[in-house]
Order: structure tokens, then C-alpha cells, then sequence
């Protein structure tokens, strides 16, 4: 049970931010409100029923029809039955923005209290805090304030670089742990390099590499713009000398790239296996990765490291098709000669969402099955910002908000550095990676290199 111990509730309500209203065709009043809830979920109209049967002959007011509207969504989550929650949650958010103050009001105090104050011994908030707007997810977190109570996945964890929101395993590497299990894989895979597959060190190395993606923080790096299913995926964000960031062919199928099938894998790809993300939903299609050095020399990385550009892009065929979009979203990575770890480098994540998997089989594929071809990227970001067909997630926010071109003025990554195209990491240094290709000078230089993009941008983030 949640005792109140911090501010009151008005002092919460007072927290949120009004946005500017975005011009509804009806006007949202507490006369009103729920007859918008009975058509946008017309699966509510029986519990509706038996709730004015209830009542018959009594006076109700908004907050009593509302929580009726709670104790619905309750049961949906009880009986895992969560396919109207993104509709739902949707609707909430539209009302506390667009709606007069007492409907924001009835809400928040009658709709996500009721919901917030029974996860854990009734419902699993992970079913549905994801799904929560901007102005939901700020009133939620004023009320675990208030409270003294912290809903899993309403805040980001801090003890992993760049926080994140998504729950973590409990053996989590520390960078001490971390630094231990590459020296061990280091010196095994010094020893196996030339032994047959079937040799007991190579199972050993399989057996680190497993322990290795096992205890790396779990990240949120999209969300789907169609229905608000996450995707998340481990991500080594303690140095660029782990062992996945040195991992070849993982053009599309995660940062990890491909694993071995689950029971659960929504998706495979060749051979029976599967993408290294984990999503929510069916519409997330590919997930590429990349590093941004942020204008600093990569003389702690003494592996060999490939990737499609130093500069975030997007692919032009993909994002061209109808109903198709992309997210971007960027984490810190920090170095390995580190005696604690902080940000310097920037790993970025670009992930394409459709509804329609054939168009991209169609479209896009080469003959390794890698979807993310170099010659169709596109780095005018803001151009796809501005035409709705590229998202990003707010780096500001606890809650990692998705952000669409109504915030493009905002867009955080619109003016960075660094080389377009391939590029390697190898002996400390970053170049690109066709001897044939024209080597143009490298847009960090001249900059001075404690004042990077991406360095000013984590600093102004964390500190």
C-alpha cells in the first residue's frame, strides 16, 4: 500500500507540463469524456453497462465514471489481454493535454492513481508503463514521488551508463567485472584461434561470449511510432573493445547481430536465426548500429572495429515506402583504460519500423541478406524528421519519450561529425575502410577535441 509522504496532490498535479493544445475537433469536457472513451473502445461498452446498472437511481460524478474505466483496463492487464492498452494510453494522454483542466484532473487522479497504486501485488507494470505519454509518464513519476514508491519502468536505472529504463538482470558487470572477463576471453581465444570448432577451449569461448552478452545492461533503443512496442537489446556501453562490438555482419539484424533462435523469436533471419534485439511488437523490421568517436582518438580500442559510417543515416528506400518509419537513438560508451566509467564515445541506433514486411524483402536485401547497403544512405536526417518519417528518442527524458517533427527544432543530432560511409577502427585510429574510396579530411579536424558534439551533449545529460 502507498503512504503519502511527499508533496500534495495539487503540488503534483501543478508538475505537469502543459503542452499547447492541438486543435481537436471536439472539445474534451467533463460532460463528454466518456462517450469519446466509448467510441474510441467500444469493447468497454458492456462493463460500462453493468457500471451505470450499478448505479441507478444514484448520482455519479467524472471520477467515479472514470475509474470504472480503470478497473476495465485492470482486468485487461490482469487477463493479458493488452492489444487496446496502446489505444488506451493514447487516449489518456490526449485527454490531460487537449482536454478542459477538470478532465486532466479526473485523469490523472481518478485513471492512472488507480492503475499506478496497484502494480506489483495486482497488476505488472512493464504490461503497460511503456505505453504511457509524455504528460502520463510525468504525473506517474510525481505520484511515485509522493508516494515514496519507484514503478518498475517509470525510471531510468543510473547505475548502468546513460540510464535506462528497461528492468535489468541482477548480475550486471561492473567495469571491474567487465575488464576481467576480456582478459580471460583474450587469452582462451589467443590459444584456439587455429583449433577445430569441436575443441573444448572453443566451447569455453562460446561459453564466455553467452556470460559476456548476458551481464550487459539492457538498453531501450526505440520505440515502434505505429504502436509504442519497444525494442531493446543488451549493449556493451563500458568500451568499444568488447566483444561485440567486434562482431562482423550485423547489418540490420541488431548490434549484436544474429543468435540462435528462441521459442520466443518473433523474427529470424538465415539459418534459423534470430535478430539480437527483442521487440515488442511485429512491425520492427531492422535495427542498425554504428560509433561516433565524438572527435576523440580511439587509442584505448586495440581491436579491430567495423561499421557503416561514422554519422548516423538513414536508408532512403526503406523510409520512402508508405507506412514506414525509423527511430534513432544514441547511448555513451566509455573507454576501457577508464578507472570508472563516464561517457566519451557515442554508439548509435537506427531502427526501421512497417507493417508490411514484404515491402522491405522486395526492396532493399543483398546477397548476404544484409538489408543496410552503404550506397543508399541518407544523412539529411532533418529532411526525414520534417517529413513524419523519422523519430528519435528524447535523451533528456527519464522516460526516453519518442519525439516526432512537432519537436524538430530540438533534434539533437542534426549537425554532427565524423566520417559518412565504412569506416574501421584498427591500431587506435579511425579511417575509412575502401583503399579505393577518396579520402576526404575528417570532419573533426581542426575541432578541438574536449569539445565534441556528442561530449557536450552527454555532459549537458549526466554531468
Amino acid at each position: 500500500m502507498r503512504r503519502r509522504q511527499g508533496r500534495s496532490r495539487g503540488e503534483v498535479l501543478r508538475s505537469l507540463k502543459t503542452a499547447p493544445e492541438q486543435g481537436s475537433i471536439v472539445m474534451i469536457t467533463d460532460e463528454n469524456f466518456m462517450q469519446i472513451i466509448l467510441q474510441k473502445v467500444p469493447q468497454f461498452t458492456e462493463h460500462w453497462e453493468k457500471h451505470l446498472a450499478y448505479w441507478e437511481g444514484d448520482e455519479r460524478g467524472p471520477c467515479i465514471d472514470i475509474s470504472s474505466f480503470s478497473d476495465y483496463v485492470i482486468s485487461l492487464i490482469i487477463d493479458e489481454d493488452l492489444s487496446q492498452l496502446p489505444r488506451i494510453f493514447d487516449l489518456m494522454e490526449r485527454f490531460i493535454v487537449e482536454g478542459e483542466e477538470t478532465v486532466g484532473n479526473v485523469v490523472t487522479t481518478c485513471f492512472l492513481e488507480n492503475i499506478i497504486n496497484r502494480t506489483g501485488a495486482t497488476i505488472d507494470p512493464k504490461s503497460f508503463v511503456h505505453l504511457l505519454g509524455p504528460q502520463s509518464r510525468i504525473y506517474c513519476q510525481a505520484w511515485d514521488e509522493f508516494t515514496g514508491m519507484k514503478t518498475e519502468g517509470l525510471w531510468r536505472h543510473q547505475d548502468v551508463l546513460g540510464g535506462s529504463p528497461m528492468p535489468q538482470k541482477d548480475e550486471l558487470f561492473t567495469l571491474e567485472t567487465y575488464k576481467e572477463l576480456l582478459i580471460k576471453y583474450r587469452k582462451i581465444h589467443k590459444r584456439a584461434e587455429y583449433l577445430p570448432y569441436q575443441h573444448p577451449l572453443q566451447d569455453q569461448l562460446s561459453s564466455l561470449r553467452r556470460e559476456y552478452r548476458s551481464r550487459l545492461p539492457i538498453y531501450l533503443l526505440a520505440r515502434c511510432p505505429i504502436c509504442g512496442g519497444r525494442v531493446s537489446e543488451p549493449i556493451d556501453t563500458f568500451s568499444l573493445n568488447g566483444i561485440g562490438w567486434a562482431r562482423p555482419q550485423k547489418r540490420g539484424y541488431g548490434w549484436y547481430g544474429v543468435v540462435q533462435a528462441t521459442s520466443s523469436s518473433r523474427r529470424t533471419t538465415l539459418m534459423g536465426s534470430s535478430p539480437s534485439y527483442k521487440a515488442e511488437c511485429d512491425h520492427v523490421r531492422l535495427l542498425a548500429a554504428g560509433v561516433n568517436l565524438n572527435c576523440l582518438q580511439p587509442d584505448d580500442v586495440d581491436e579491430t572495429i567495423e561499421f557503416l559510417s561514422e554519422r548516423p543515416y538513414v536508408m532512403a528506400p526503406l523510409l520512402e515506402l508508405d507506412n514506414s518509419y525509423a527511430v534513432l537513438h544514441t547511448l555513451p560508451v566509455g573507454r576501457l583504460d577508464d578507472l570508472k566509467l563516464q561517457p566519451h564515445y557515442t554508439a548509435y541506433f537506427v531502427t526501421y519500423f512497417t507493417a508490411d514486411e514484404a515491402a522491405y524483402e522486395n526492396i532493399l536485401r543483398d546477397s548476404h541478406g544484409n538489408f543496410i547497403i552503404p550506397g543508399f544512405a541518407d544523412y539529411d536526417l532533418l529532411k526525414w524528421i520534417e517529413a513524419g518519417k523519422l523519430f528519435w528518442l528524447d535523451p533528456n527524458q527519464e522516460a526516453s519519450t519518442l519525439m516526432d517533427r512537432s519537436s524538430s527544432a530540438d533534434f539533437p543530432y542534426n549537425n554532427m561529425k565524423g566520417f559518412e560511409g565504412p569506416c574501421t577502427i584498427e591500431e587506435g585510429q579511425i579511417k575509412q575502410s575502401y583503399k579505393n574510396q577518396h579520402q576526404k579530411a575528417h570532419l573533426c579536424d581542426g575541432v578541438n577535441l574536449n569539445e565534441g558534439f556528442f561530449k557536450n551533449l552527454w555532459n549537458s545529460i549526466f554531468g
